[in-house]
């Protein structure tokens, strides 16, 4: 059975360093339940906080992480999405038949006028004056 103090030099290390309880019992353990020992070791391998707001650090490092992650898979799904949406361009030729005359990606269109705004408005323009039909399709 623990002793207080070794209860005691347990919560001391936790709120010092990066330990669970357990492994804080095995280093005072290890080192004759010399507190220094372990806190110099400890800080040689650099798991000592620097002040007492550190602490939370990790736990604040791993929600940026799983936001970031959470982040990036949204990043990817709608990019995904735009890559599967198209935007036609067609015409009616001599025959009444409909002929494509573009056919792009949202992801590109996309990009086309984040570049050159100007020539995709007026390309948009041209084309409803010239009778293009200007349709957005999407692949299931």
């Amino acid at each position: 059975m623990m002793n207080n103090e070794m209860i005691q030099n347990i919560e001391y290390l936790r709120e010092k360093a990066n330990v669970s309880y357990e492994e804080a019992m095995e280093l005072l353990q290890n080192n004759d339940g010399d507190v220094m020992r372990v806190m110099i070791d400890l800080e040689k391998e650099g798991r000592l906080y620097s002040n007492p707001t550190d602490r939370g650090d990790a736990r604040i490092e791993q929600q940026f992480h799983d936001e970031l992650n959470e982040a990036k898979g949204k990043a990817k799904s709608f990019f995904e999405k735009a890559k599967q949406t198209r935007l036609v361009i067609e015409r009616k030729n001599q025959h009444g038949e409909k002929e494509t005359v573009a056919n792009v990606s949202a992801l590109v269109a996309g990009c086309a006028t984040v570049v050159a705004p100007h020539l995709t408005i007026a390309a948009g323009l041209l084309s409803l004056i010239t009778g293009h039909q200007v349709k957005v399709e999407r692949k299931d």
